[in-house]
């Protein structure tokens, strides 16, 4: 039985948009990570996002969540770039697409957007033009995260090239399936949806790295 969401026209243009995406940028995340190419500008305040929107959800002080957020992320960071297998910037480049990704799944599932929570994130008068940036920042954190993650998850896993290609593409197709699953019947933003994922399977292989040592 064919499942319902693939009997939407729009969301079968998005199966197959995600799947040829996600095989590119899995393989250009190879060369990516290697390299060390990821994201070298981008800091830790960005996580701050995250913990706003988290403060917001839960109707607590969003001073205090960004602080510990950005605590939190900033040791993970340190952590993953002294003792895994990767450098600091691509460290940076995954959790600042999760803290995003979060930040906008936090948002959503607020039931009401509290306008101090835009003022505070982009200044009130020009809240407008904050919300359509934000929705094309979910399709650019998208690609960006599908540009480091699948490649750090895989250089987790094998020192081999042809095989770290190989999981490279797993890791982005699969996140990029589940995620579309997910957002579809949980009602969520799928391009968080499918950076989450793909976060989870990269701190999986992190781990599994680390128990193979």
């Amino acid at each position: 039985m064919i499942p319902e969401l693939f009997k939407l026209t729009f969301m079968q243009h998005a199966f197959l948009a995600g799947a040829m995406l996600s095989v590119v940028l899995a393989v250009v995340s190879f060369f990516v990570v290697l390299r060390r190419l990821s994201f070298i500008g981008a800091g830790v305040a960005h996580s701050a996002f995250g913990g706003v929107a988290l403060g917001a959800l839960l109707g607590i002080s969003p001073t205090l969540t960004a602080v510990a957020f950005a605590v939190a992320v900033s040791n993970a960071i340190g952590y993953i770039g002294n003792r895994g297998k990767l450098s600091t910037d691509t460290a940076i480049g995954i959790f600042f697409s999760l803290s995003m990704a979060l930040g906008v799944i936090f948002i959503g599932l607020s039931k009401q957007y509290n306008i101090d929570l835009f003022g505070y994130l982009f200044l009130l008068t020009i809240l407008a033009l904050s919300v359509v940036i934000s929705i094309k920042i979910v399709g650019i954190v998208l690609v960006s995260a599908l540009l480091v993650i699948p490649g750090a998850a895989a250089l987790q896993l094998t020192n081999r090239y042809p095989l770290m290609i190989a999981t490279s593409i797993a890791v982005a197709l699969t996140a990029t399936t589940g995620g579309l699953f997910i957002s579809y019947y949980a009602d969520i933003a799928s391009g968080a949806t499918i950076v989450t994922l793909a976060s989870a399977f990269f701190f999986g292989a992190f781990v599994i790295g680390r128990i193979r040592k």
